[in-house]
């Protein structure tokens, strides 16, 4: 069955947005990929809070905090095979990460958009990164929804690990609904690499894009300042510089970078092709959520007038992760990520 031509343009905003955090799309067979050798043995369990509306709590309530007590939990420990490494750098074997691994508490219903308010500056620049720019573990959860009904197609998890100065990050993504009619499975992307003072430097990136039966690779080598990218198109070496990032590790890179004015700039290599990406500080803002108000910086990305634009929440107070995302088609259609769960260890 040939997909429908809006069915086509969902597949490819979704992948957009998974790409920008944070991400993806679907598939049926696991490309065999192995992944670098990394020590992610993770400390004792710990209590941890999930911040989330309760089930019988509306999905969205405009600046009202969740209930006391709502949505906590402990947070369960990853199944071990889940950060297991495979030792070969090489493409031989196959990975294949338990989904149960990033599932956190969620509130039942259909997730609603509420627009965010502007906050008084009383200074042109954002606010300065925090003393510790990112957690031990975090987990997040995401509703994707399109059109200006807000209808629900997927879902999107994302799980943080930082053990040392060694950091893990994935995020997956599956269809819902109509959607899955036409994408199955899941999908897949992951950045290894070294947390500095600088922020991060990734030694390792994987996205397997499943529905296509495809998989793109990088592998940094820091001291050569080279990045050997691997695709369907073949393999070729591309030149690192300073703010040089993977298609996942980026989103993470926020609270290191101080904006220029006015703009954050990475050059972002994701296995098939390398770009500059600004993103325009747009101001802060109070954003209402499904799990109550964040402190927000929002910031987009556009090439040129009326090309897609994308539009990012980042929430200040909780190390920059994306609270909403945002993604307008250069034809005004719209598709979001908008955030139902949020765990954090610090």
């Amino acid at each position: 069955m040939r997909p429908h031509p809006r069915a086509r343009f969902l597949g490819a905003l979704a992948a957009s947005v998974a790409l920008h955090l944070l991400v993806l799309l679907w598939s049926e067979r696991w490309t065999a990929v192995a992944i670098p050798q990394v020590d992610t043995k993770l400390p004792p369990p710990i209590e941890a809070v999930i911040v989330a509306a309760a089930e019988d709590a509306p999905s969205r309530v405009p600046g009202r905090a969740p209930r006391p007590g709502a949505g906590v939990r402990k947070v369960p420990q990853p199944a071990p095979e889940t950060m297991a490494a495979v030792e070969s750098p090489a493409l031989a074997s196959a990975i294949e990460p338990d989904p149960e691994a990033y599932r956190v508490a969620e509130p039942e219903g259909q997730p609603q958009r509420a627009e965010p308010e502007p906050i008084a500056q009383e200074a042109d620049e954002p606010s300065p990164p925090p003393a510790q720019p990112m957690p031990r573990r975090a987990e997040v959860r995401y509703a994707l929804v399109t059109g200006e009904e807000g209808v629900r197609v997927g879902t999107v998890y994302g799980a943080w690990t930082l053990e040392g100065d060694r950091y893990v990050a994935r995020v997956m993504a599956e269809a819902e609904g109509l959607m899955s009619l036409f994408f199955t499975g899941q999908l897949i992307a992951e950045s290894r690499g070294r947390l500095s003072a600088e922020g991060l430097r990734p030694d390792f990136f994987l996205l397997q894009r499943g529905w296509r039966g495809k998989t793109d690779v990088v592998q940094f080598d820091w001291e050569a300042m080279t990045a050997t990218m691997t695709s369907a198109s073949g393999q070729r070496l591309e030149a690192l510089h300073g703010a040089s990032q993977d298609g996942l590790s980026f989103v993470f890179q926020f609270p290191f970078t101080r904006p220029a004015d006015r703009a954050y700039l990475f050059h972002v290599l994701n296995g098939r092709k390398v770009e500059w990406y600004a993103y325009t500080v747009i101001g802060e803002e109070q954003l209402p959520t499904a799990l109550g108000p964040f402190k927000t910086l929002h910031v987009d990305r556009q090439r040129a007038p009326g090309e897609r634009r994308v539009d990012a929440w980042l929430a200040t107070d909780f190390y920059h992760l994306p609270v909403r995302l945002r993604f307008t088609d250069k034809s005004g259609q719209v598709a979001e990520l908008l955030l139902t769960a949020l765990s954090i260890d610090p």
